[in-house]
This record gives structure tokens, C-alpha cells and sequence, in this order.
């Protein structure tokens, strides 16, 4: 406690009373231990991958090749509503009016392309297509540059 004595805060003394057991020894909440330089990243890129939100067609996951193959303004990898409705939606079974997550997981299961069942970018539509709509079943695809407000085509 000498360090309390010498003007040091109670709980500065404290965390310097522990013993040293090397340069790995930081506590978690340790007011003394500092984390090196902050990662560079400009606030206006929200998913860090180097386009600025402005422009980033998902601004939410980092996608830095910026697929949007439908041309909507929203990336693949935010965009499951493949039919352009506005909405992920399902079929709820009816087998005569397939749902965007249908529509993937047939395209998946014929071992098929389309550019816009591939949310990925992987260059092949598979379960990982699949599994990103059941995601973001019953949303609204996005967010993306297209402006707030604006109505999907």
C-alpha cells in the first residue's frame, strides 16, 4: 500500500500491489493497461471495408468487391429479395409461387448459377446462399447506398 501513501488512487494501488508474472500479466479492466494504436478506420465506413458508407452498396457487412448484380443499389450479400418484392419472403410451402428463399435453395439444390442467388460471391449458389436469406427472412433487404426512404424497384 505504499503506493496509496504516496497519493496513488485506491484502486491504482491496488492493481500495482498484484504480483508480476511477466509482460503477459493485464487484467481484465485494468485502468493501467493501455491497448496499442486504435485500428485505422474512418468513421464513415461502419463495416470497415474500405468504401465509405455513401457509396457502400451493404453497409453493414464488409463486402469490398461491392457485388450488386441486380443493379438495385443494395449489395448481394445484403440483398436475398431475388424477386424484387421488397421483402425476403418464404412460400410457406405453396409449392406455386416459390418464395426468395425457395427460389435459392432451388438453385442450390439443381447445382445451378444465377448471379443473383449468389449472395456470397463465391462464384456458386450453395447452402451458405441459402443459409444468408434465412437470415434475413421477413426484412427488408439492405441497408444499402440506395437512398433512405426510396422504395425497392
Amino acid at each position: 500500500m505504499r503506493e496509496y501513501a504516496l497519493g496513488a488512487t485506491a484502486v491504482e494501488a491496488f492493481y500495482r500491489s498484484l504480483p508480476y508474472l511477466g509482460w503477459t500479466n493485464v487484467f481484465v479492466g485494468d485502468p493501467l493497461a493501455t491497448a496499442a494504436a486504435p485500428v485505422a478506420r474512418r468513421p464513415e465506413d461502419g463495416d470497415g471495408d474500405g468504401v465509405p458508407d455513401g457509396r457502400d452498396v451493404c453497409r453493414e457487412h464488409p463486402n469490398p468487391d461491392q457485388r450488386d448484380s441486380d443493379g438495385d443499389g443494395l449489395g448481394n450479400l445484403c440483398d436475398a429479395d431475388v424477386d424484387g418484392d421488397g421483402w425476403v419472403t418464404t412460400s410457406f410451402g405453396r409449392a406455386e409461387r416459390p418464395g426468395d428463399v425457395e427460389r435459392i435453395a432451388l438453385t442450390a439444390k439443381a447445382l445451378a448459377y444465377d448471379p443473383h442467388h449468389d449472395l456470397d460471391g463465391d462464384g456458386r449458389v450453395d447452402r451458405r446462399d441459402v443459409s444468408l436469406a434465412h437470415v434475413t427472412l421477413f426484412q427488408r433487404p439492405g441497408p444499402g447506398a440506395r437512398a433512405e426512404g426510396s422504395e425497392p424497384r
